[in-house]
């Protein structure tokens, strides 16, 4: 995050069934000195979507797409362009 970043995520779900739940996730990020008088820090602004799937009482699968649009990325003045990430998890429950 660095000195005086911020990070803000949203994120709203959907259960469509027991097993079944979609989602949906906005974020924007500030990482870095943010200060008026300092090097260039990055900007990130996106959104995702999400599935969890439960299956055999035990298990879970969760899968995650994001892409969000990043200014200054890795600290490079006007090294701007598109990012993606995709998640999958397993997950077992042990109740």
């Amino acid at each position: 995050m660095g000195t005086n970043g911020t990070d803000i995520l949203t994120r709203a779900t959907k259960r469509v069934s027991p097993n079944l739940m979609f989602g949906v996730m906005m974020n924007r990020v500030d990482i870095g000195n943010t200060t008026l008088l300092a090097s260039a820090h990055e900007r990130r602004i996106g959104g995702g979507l999400d599935v969890s799937y439960r299956f055999a009482q035990v298990y879970t699968i969760f899968a995650q797409a994001q892409v969000m649009y990043s200014t200054n990325r890795n600290f490079v003045a006007r090294d701007n362009r598109f990012d993606g990430l995709v998640l999958v998890e397993l997950t077992r429950s042990f109740r």
